[in-house]
């Protein structure tokens, strides 16, 4: 049987979801969170479920947009999840689809943005997924 991770990568390079940059090094799970936690990133982790038109157009109109693609690249280690195909972890199965979960690899989720986005609104929870990561680690320093 196959990890989550290895079917999370064949989906998401047949998605098109490649051309935000991720890596074609993506085995499985561990390997992902190994290397968000190796670049100090977090993972960005999309859920979809086949027939979901809003899942699909947010991977056509929204992130394939160039501002969208460059801050993947620069801040999170993308992988795609397919809830009707793939073992998605418990904790993040069970919302409404498409769900970008951002996940510090070693603390869990730190915030989560529901539905269909522009390219605006999805650049929004970005930063606000960003801030509220900093603010975890700095919380955690002290």
């Amino acid at each position: 049987m196959m990890s989550i991770g290895v079917w999370g990568c064949i989906l998401f390079f047949m998605a098109g979801f490649n051309a935000l940059g991720a890596e074609h090094d993506h085995l499985n799970w561990d390997l992902v969170m190994k290397k968000a936690a190796q670049e100090d990133k977090m993972v960005m982790l999309l859920v979809e479920q086949n027939g979901c038109p809003w899942c699909e157009k947010l991977k056509r109109e929204t992130l394939s947009q160039p501002l969208v693609k460059r801050a993947v690249e620069e801040h999170f280690v993308p992988l795609i999840l397919n809830s009707d195909t793939d073992e998605v972890p418990p904790c993040y199965r069970g919302t409404p689809k498409p769900v970008l979960f951002f996940i510090d690899p070693e603390e869990g989720e730190v915030w989560r943005s529901v539905g269909y986005k522009k390219s605006s609104a999805l650049l929004e929870a970005f930063d606000n997924a960003l801030k509220s990561w900093a603010l975890d680690r700095k919380e955690a320093l002290e």
